[in-house]
């Protein structure tokens, strides 16, 4: 058990020294990615709702309603801001996606160079594990058979 253990730990510090799996930090930017787009294009839909608002207005209605109007002047420059915001945050996330993708290129093909040491490690933690669960399921009887309770099962 001693040298399983010994021999988990030594390729644990191998293979520490690998890089970080990205997939997590790719997968948050591609989310975050989707949710962006998605605001600036709702963004874009309202600045052109409040445009179509004040052209529905016409002409005269835009005199007489000069309160409505400034205030669907007022959202539609808004929803054009928030939609700018939403721009510059997309291509920021896109290039943290690119910095990703090539971070993945090089994650995977250390896990190619590593696999050997990758398969051993798996082999040797599980048999760490069971070894350890049965040693523990072992224990268990003897710290737990006389806790004084009274349970009616004749223990």
């Amino acid at each position: 058990m001693e040298t399983l253990r010994a021999e988990r730990d030594e390729l644990r510090r191998i293979l520490s020294f690998g890089p970080a799996d990205p997939r997590p930090a790719l997968r948050r930017v591609s989310e975050e990615l989707a949710d962006r787009r998605s605001q600036r294009d709702d963004a874009a839909h309202r600045a052109d709702e409040e445009r179509q608002a004040i052209e529905g207005l016409g002409l005269v209605g835009g005199r007489i309603h000069r309160p409505e109007v400034e205030e669907h002047q007022i959202q539609a420059a808004n929803a054009t801001r928030w939609r700018e915001r939403m721009d510059a945050r997309i291509n920021e996330l896109v290039a943290d996606g690119d910095r990703l993708g090539g971070d993945l290129l090089r994650w995977r093909r250390w896990q190619e160079k590593h696999a050997d040491d990758i398969d051993r490690l798996r082999v040797v933690a599980r048999h760490v594990a069971s070894a350890e669960a049965a040693l523990a399921t072992q224990r268990v009887p003897e710290q737990t058979a006389d806790l004084g309770l009274d349970l009616g099962l004749g223990l």
